[in-house]
């Protein structure tokens, strides 16, 4: 069923980014044994050679999120980081060597976590000094987590940031504070005894003046995961039918419930409805030091296939007019200002510039850094910076400003006045890649040769079943270009797309 394959691919979501002379293919590690519970694993002595701002200061962290991050945590421990991982299975091999302790347990119930976590750090003689998280679906636990235990939450308090990551809370809250966002409401459940559930359909729709085409999308949670467009009432039923059988039915829901109240997870799962419009899909990946933009960058999405949302790759940075990046740079101030100085951490913050309406509109917020290839465009087209970095400086009370001019040392004065947009060294393109068709996976290679390919990631082995969309929603494999400019970068991954090598044997 076309909704259970979208679940299942929120275990997966992205895989590492890699240089392109080794492929790496990333395989689900087996569950611990059972027993094992809550038990500290060491993994090498902590670094103690290097020094600096950042030594011998100690993070936890909720789940690894996908192994895109590895080349992040990786950077963090040379930085001296000591990292206490809380994750309810062994992690993925693109990890070894990267956790110097690491709690089996899992991260939705932060009641049931907080207990055995202090038990943990106790009896290793652990004493941290933040906690946060680079999954979608564990930042909310890591905030609740870090205010029990007297550290300052990443990138807003709990409540604020619940409202962020549930669409529905987001959408009220810019439409009461002036920030341009989608006209949305929420697909009620008809109530006990109504029969027609057409008819109650098109009753929510007509009460919040809702017109068509619009988008059906999980209220909690990012990205496209079960998102469709739907251009009938009849459409909206079905694919909210669907919805709500997976809500009520499969073990993944979990972690949408995780920024849910307990006492409502699974009924409180909702379905919301908003208008569609056209324009330019950007992403603004940012840093905010106490309410204020240090860094930002606008990038690009390349065109998605509805009806379904099959995130295709991207530019970065944005080619968009000075006018149109405008705008959008004043719907992320009014952002910030409406959170004012409680919003302190990195986002990957989604908009949309419609040209018709001549407006930019907020899509979602996610409060962590942007997954998969989108870390590797920003390291190459800004020297090498890492906002994962950024993130956990904020956590820990240490300068952004600081690691920004360590990258950009010529703008002092820039940085010093508030300047949070950074020249670029070269530009990135990114593509997603999808199964050609449904069956056995026999071959994927990447062009290596290609000197305009900058990292890859393939996330299926040869003898693993794979399939498109709408079936499956799981990458194949995502590649990052570079050029000198924006053509010469999209060329390139045009390129190396038509160069990429996938085959299928499909089943007859």
């Amino acid at each position: 069923m076309v909704c259970i394959h979208l679940l299942l691919c929120i275990l997966f979501l992205f895989t590492l980014a890699l240089p392109r002379e080794s492929l790496r293919v990333c395989v689900p590690r087996s569950r611990l044994a059972k027993g094992e519970e809550g038990m500290g694993q060491i993994s090498g002595e902590v670094e103690g050679k290097r020094g600096g701002i950042m030594q011998g200061k100690m993070v936890v962290i909720l789940r690894t999120s996908s192994v895109a991050r590895a080349s992040v945590y990786r950077h963090l421990r040379e930085k001296g980081i000591i990292f206490v991982l809380v994750h309810p299975v062994r992690p993925e091999s693109a990890f070894d060597g990267v956790f110097h302790y690491h709690l089996v347990h899992d991260t939705n119930d932060v009641d049931a976590l907080e207990p055995v976590l202090r038990r943990f750090l106790t009896r290793h003689g652990l004493s941290p000094d933040a906690v946060i998280s680079f999954d979608e679906y564990a930042v909310y636990p890591a905030a609740v987590l870090a205010q029990r235990m007297g550290f300052r939450p990443i990138p807003l308090p709990p409540e604020k940031l619940r409202r962020t990551c549930i669409k529905s809370l987001l959408r009220e809250d810019c439409a009461g504070n002036g920030i341009a966002s989608l006209v949305a409401g929420v697909l009620t459940r008809p109530p006990p005894g109504e029969a027609d559930l057409l008819a109650h359909v098109q009753r929510v729709l007509g009460v919040a003046g809702a017109k068509f085409p619009l988008v059906l999308k999980p209220s909690p949670g990012a990205g496209s995961l079960l998102a469709k467009l739907c251009f009938s009432v009849e459409e909206v039923r079905d694919h909210a039918v669907e919805m709500w059988d997976v809500f009520a039915s499969h073990s993944a829901t979990k972690h949408f419930e995780a920024v849910l109240d307990p006492t409502v997870r699974k009924e409180g799962v909702e379905v919301l409805f908003e208008e569609y419009i056209g324009g330019q899909e950007v992403d603004l990946n940012c840093c905010i030091e106490n309410g204020k933009v240090v860094f930002c960058s606008i990038d690009d999405n390349f065109e998605v296939r509805p009806p379904y949302f099959v995130e295709t790759g991207g530019l970065c940075p944005t080619a968009l007019p000075p006018h149109e990046q405008n705008e959008l740079r004043k719907l992320l101030d009014r952002y910030v200002a409406f959170h004012g100085k409680y919003l302190h951490g990195v986002l990957h913050f989604e908009a949309k510039y419609d040209f018709e309406r001549r407006q930019a509109y907020v899509i979602e917020v996610n409060c962590r850094l942007g997954s998969a290839e989108t870390d590797t465009m920003i390291r190459t087209c800004y020297r090498g910076l890492q906002l994962g970095e950024s993130l956990v400086r904020c956590a820990l009370g240490l300068s952004v400003t600081e690691q920004l001019l360590s990258h950009y040392p010529e703008r002092l004065m820039e940085v010093n006045s508030g300047d949070s947009y950074f020249p670029v060294s070269c530009y990135c393109a990114s593509v997603n890649i999808y199964p050609c068709a449904e069956g056995v996976l026999v071959r994927a290679e990447a062009p290596t040769s290609d000197k305009a390919l900058v990292e890859y990631s393939v996330s299926a082995v040869p003898g693993e079943l794979v399939a498109p969309p709408p079936k499956s929603f799981c990458l194949l494999a995502w590649m990052v270009a570079r050029g000198a400019t924006a053509e010469e970068a999209k060329s390139a991954i045009a390129r190396l797309t038509e160069n990429f090598v996938q085959e299928v044997s499909v089943f007859h």
